[in-house]
């Protein structure tokens, strides 16, 4: 009976067999529950954990749970293992532990886990013990590593032995708090979540897992669509601006914690609601393919609703934002085939009246082949559309975009070339090509000096404006040769230097660091592309 409701399809939920069989095995194979989550999900594995079953369990193979996550390559249960202190020494009865199969990503993982916290703790390892339970929130209250016993239960039995308490013992006493909060937020235990976080003692909410780069709490809590945790832990202080984590567990790249609630899993309420409480800017941070919060909605498939709440908290101006590849959400959607979505960014356009609205499109270059919008339900065009409501602006607009583009192609090829006196007719609008290049960005790059400093002085909002790639002038700036690096930081960092100094591009690189990057193949190329393509990515000539 245990194995046919265990192997059951998942609508079997783990809350009701852990109530059913609890920390029961299959008397064929050995299994807990635990090995079962240790091929699901890592919600199953805190819940089985905090259950009471033992996380070392071993199966009439000899593996525990650690040994079927790696051999299934399952990274995420693999890290949940580690959160609830695997042992990763343990051998099965082909004398192998999880280290000796695992590979690639998993293998780098535990090669960072070694030797693991109840090994450290018995070998009197408390350098090692320390940097495994910081780095890897690794339970010491609840979770069984031996005998029956957690962490904590083993110091507290050597202590009414009559031992005098260890350097590990004191970390592990020292750790409990720590691993209370973060095991809350794992096992999205909100009724203690809420009570830990009342106290009057402050509780660390902004740890990362693993490294720098790695999931905060808050990352968690938004993975598992919680949104009374999310609500809870940003109450506390949990950082969402200007907070960048790895893509994925065995990920190299970042992207901007918010990125995390734009994928069809995730209730589109916990985007509206963290809209609310983050910067405006976080929605122009880009991921590691360029994309902006609206572009990246609709690469992961995001509901209509989501992608609704992006727009009006943007008011649809993110409707200009490019990829890497140079593609504005609109056109990303159409690529991948999201007639929906097409139809859904053509109607809020179509229903846009006034506020400049059109113009900002025009020097955005959004594309007049965009706007060949009919109205479903009336059958008019969008330009009919704003002549029958009397928006005439708006249509001449519309209308002259060729034109607008062609003053912008100007602008740009008179800052690029260092013809102030054009620069200065031209500079009508913060004009940016499909490429993200602006009139300052082109200036910097060709090493204009004075067109620069005109620049920065009559329009100083081109400073702040980044590239496909999420590159600022700042970013060019540090990446000429010496001579003109200085001169062009210089002018750059004259005003409000704060504003720009910490803006990372889409791999999360400061501009200063590219001073250590000019040889690398990808500056090279970036400083080439802004020589030779022309204003739509193409190349010149």
């Amino acid at each position: 009976m245990f194995a046919d409701e265990v192997n059951r399809s998942s609508t079997v939920s783990s809350r009701y067999l852990l109530s059913r069989y609890s920390t029961r095995r299959d008397r064929k194979n050995g299994w807990t529950l635990l090995h079962r989550a240790a091929l699901s999900a890592p919600r199953d594995v805190h819940l089985a954990a905090r259950a009471g079953i033992s996380i070392n369990a071993q199966n009439s193979d000899g593996d525990t749970a650690l040994h079927l996550a790696v051999k299934g390559d399952n990274y995420d249960t693999v890290e949940a293992l580690l959160q609830c202190s695997a042992d990763v020494t343990v051998r099965n009865k082909l004398a192998q532990s999880p280290v000796d199969i695992a590979q690639g990503q998993i293998l780098n993982l535990l090669s960072q886990y070694q030797p693991g916290p109840l090994a450290a703790y018995l070998a009197g390892k408390s350098n090692s013990l320390t940097r495994i339970l910081n780095n890897f929130w690794c339970d010491v209250n609840y979770c069984k590593v031996q005998d029956g016993m957690s962490l904590l239960d083993l110091v507290q039995s050597k202590a009414e032995e009559g031992d005098e308490p260890t350097a590990c013992a004191r970390i592990i006493e020292d750790f409990k708090s720590v691993s209370e909060l973060v095991h809350c937020v794992l096992n999205e235990d909100v009724d203690l979540l809420r009570k830990l976080l009342s106290a009057p003692r402050k509780r660390p909410v902004n740890i990362r897992f693993q490294d720098a780069y790695g999931k905060t709490l808050l990352a968690y809590a938004v993975d598992t669509n919680n949104t009374e945790v999310v609500k809870l832990l940003v109450a506390a202080g949990s950082k969402i601006d200007k907070v960048r984590c790895k893509e994925n567990g065995g990920s190299l790249h970042l992207s901007p914690l918010f990125h995390r609630c734009l994928v069809p899993e995730i209730d589109s309420e916990l985007a509206k609601y963290l809209l609310t409480v983050q910067s405006e800017s976080e929605m122009n941070e880009r991921d590691m393919s360029g994309n902006t919060a609206l572009l990246r909605a609709v690469e992961e498939g995001a509901s209509l609703q989501t992608i609704q709440y992006l727009l009006d908290a943007a008011k649809g101006l993110n409707l200009t934002h490019r990829n890497m590849n140079g593609l504005t959400a609109r056109e990303l959607a159409g690529y991948k085939g999201h007639t929906d979505v097409v139809h859904f960014f053509d109607k809020f356009v179509n229903q846009q009246r006034g506020k400049s609205f059109f113009l900002h499109l025009a020097v955005k270059f959004y594309g007049s082949s965009n706007l060949h919008i009919t109205d479903e339900e009336s059958g008019k065009t969008l330009i009919e559309s704003l002549e029958l409501g009397g928006y005439y602006e708006d249509v001449k607009t519309i209308k002259h975009i060729a034109d607008i583009e062609r003053k912008g192609i100007q602008l740009l090829e008179a800052a690029a070339k260092g013809n102030l006196e054009d620069v200065k007719k031209l500079n009508t609008a913060n004009f940016q090509d499909k490429n993200g290049y602006t009139a300052l960005i082109k200036a910097v790059a060709h090493g204009q000096a004075e067109v620069v400093r005109f620049l920065t002085s009559s329009r100083p909002a081109l400073k702040i404006i980044p590239d496909n790639n999420n590159r600022y002038p700042l970013h060019y700036a540090y990446s000429l040769p010496d001579e003109q690096s200085i001169i062009m930081t210089n002018i750059l960092l004259a005003s409000k230097p704060e504003e720009i100094e910490k803006k990372a591009d889409k791999d999360g690189i400061f501009p200063a660091e590219y001073m250590n990057l000019r040889e690398t193949s990808s500056v090279i190329q970036m400083l080439t592309d802004v020589c030779t393509l022309d204003a739509y990515g193409q190349l010149i000539g």
